[in-house]
């Protein structure tokens, strides 16, 4: 949180600064909302490479085991005799190489590491709307600056558990997920009459969840994911 506004002079009045605070509060609510919307995409993405290579290794692997069981079969066709070297050869070729698609499929279990990446995208996906929900709609029913803060210390703090726990996330999930954002954002700020949000991913430290943790303390450190625009 910005020092300038908490320590502003004796003489200032009451209510300009408690409407300074908010102001605050609600410019790193929406910090927070934008970091776990943005981890929440990144975390889909990344769970979506998993499902599409667990797909792709599984046909493969039915796939050659089924061109074994063909080839075994024609080399039992009468008149095929003088092929019996060549299917022999090919079923021992396509026999190894369907167990060593095995292999890496039961090496990598890229079925699990996309339920694993997907679990954490909807934690995000679940804290982003909380916090959304809070900022725009139950905010104003928090009568003091002390009730506040401590949810965004809350929040804050729940937000830093997540991005503990969750598995590294590649640097280009982290763009591709921040220009999806982008291009949805970009069709309700023109409809809006406001300007184009920017979301600015930090490229150095975006693979590392625990870099990402402290990014939204409430403290004057630079968030991860910014707009500019309304808040």
């Amino acid at each position: 949180m910005d020092t300038g506004i908490l320590n502003l002079p004796i003489g200032t009045a009451t209510e300009p600064r408690e409407q300074a605070l908010c102001s605050e509060i609600s410019r790193q609510l929406k910090n927070l909302e934008d970091d776990a919307d943005l981890t929440s995409a990144s975390d889909f993405y990344v769970a979506q490479k998993w499902d599409r290579l667990n797909t792709r290794l599984g046909l493969s692997t039915v796939g050659v085991s089924g061109a074994v069981i063909v080839i075994g079969a024609a080399a039992s066709i009468k008149g095929l005799e003088d092929w019996q070297t060549y299917f022999t050869a090919l079923s021992t070729i396509l026999a190894a190489a369907a167990t060593v698609i095995g292999s890496v499929l039961t090496f990598l279990k890229p079925s699990e590491r996309g339920a694993r990446y997907r679990e954490f995208a909807n934690k995000h996906k679940a804290l982003g709307n909380r916090i959304r929900i809070y900022r725009t709609v139950n905010m104003g029913e928090d009568g003091t600056l002390t009730g506040l803060s401590e949810k965004l210390a809350a929040f804050s703090s729940e937000k830093d558990i997540l991005n503990s726990d969750n598995p590294p996330i590649p640097r280009d999930a982290f763009r591709s997920a921040s220009k999806e954002m982008l291009e949805k954002r970009e069709p309700k700020a023109r409809l809006n009459g406001t300007k184009s949000p920017i979301i600015a991913v930090d490229t150095d430290t975006a693979s590392s969840p625990a870099s990402r943790g402290s990014a939204h303390r409430a403290s004057s450190e630079p968030a991860p994911v910014s707009v500019s625009g309304r808040a």
